[in-house]
């Protein structure tokens, strides 16, 4: 009984140090499908019905590996999956974020663990299709399997690289994430208001 009130504890904790999350959440009209297994014509679907009543801002997907498409092996089912998406983006005027893992093991491999495109799993179509691939590391994660001791400020870093970008330059941007508030914050920015305390 006490390890129960303790983690009830624990997740009441979570959510009132998070309300200010809930209540922006709750104040925003959000249509969340958690199926498994979805088609392209299911998402296509849904987007015409939502943006009939309004405005669509944004889709996300994530996990391309839950999508299927009928009778195809999973690397054609894949390079379709994708193709497809962009073609709901053009079509409705809409970004579409597609959420996909990175191959771990080989960024283990490499000297300071940079991520590449070839590390995304799924396929290499998402890059071609893609407007801007962000590929995400957090080097605390790598620090710790290579035994390198970090500070608490270097702990919380993220590292964002932008790998393609079709409007423009691509480059390597480092956001600081604040636990308490749920925010990432450019890094340099971060620094500077830290120093100041």
């Amino acid at each position: 009984q006490k390890q129960i009130d303790k983690e009830i504890e624990k997740k009441e904790n979570i959510i009132s140090d998070n309300m200010w999350v809930i209540d922006e959440i709750a104040g925003r009209e959000l249509y969340i499908e958690d199926r498994s297994w979805i088609t392209t014509q299911t998402i296509r679907n849904k987007i015409m019905e939502l943006s009939i009543k309004d405005w669509l801002d944004l889709v996300v997907i994530d996990q391309l590996s839950l999508m299927t498409w009928p009778g195809k092996w999973i690397r054609e089912r894949y390079d379709i999956i994708t193709w497809e998406i962009k073609q709901l983006a053009m079509e409705y005027n809409v970004p579409i974020i597609l959420v996909v893992q990175l191959l771990g093991k080989e960024i283990g491999k490499r000297p300071w663990h940079v991520p590449h495109n070839d590390d995304i799993k799924e396929s290499f179509k998402i890059y071609e299709d893609a407007d801007k691939v962000f590929l995400l590391n957090r080097p605390m994660f790598w620090n710790q399997n290579d035994w390198i001791e970090t500070d608490e400020f270097s702990d919380k870093s993220l590292h964002v690289y932008i790998t393609k970008n079709r409007w423009g330059s691509t480059w390597e941007v480092r956001l600081w994430c604040d636990i308490t508030k749920q925010e990432l914050h450019n890094i340099t920015d971060a620094e500077a208001s830290l120093a100041s305390f």
